[in-house]
């Protein structure tokens, strides 16, 4: 993380976040940065936030849902009346 990234995550989160400098591993980006012209020019989908707003609106996301998105039924219960549908060419 950049230092200017890790100062916008200071802000957006009002929190203090223990930071280290060391060496890049082997397979680190060098660089990364985003430019949002192509998917404006070829999806005319537009930014509509800044680094520091998209920071807080993910820490919001984060204090509201600890656990991730959460499922409202279990994947791993037994399927009633279990059928085979076929469908396509043949």
């Amino acid at each position: 993380m950049e230092e200017r990234e890790y100062k916008v995550s200071l802000q957006a989160s009002g929190k203090s976040i223990p930071s280290k400098v060391v060496t890049p591993m082997h397979g680190d980006a060098t660089i990364c940065y985003a430019d949002p012209t192509k998917p404006e020019s070829d999806l005319g989908w537009e930014a509509k936030m800044d680094i520091l707003e998209m920071c807080k609106d993910s820490w919001r996301w984060q204090e509201g849902n600890p656990d991730g998105y959460k499922t409202e039924y279990s994947t791993s219960h037994e399927i009633e009346n279990p059928r085979l549908v076929e469908s396509g060419f043949f």
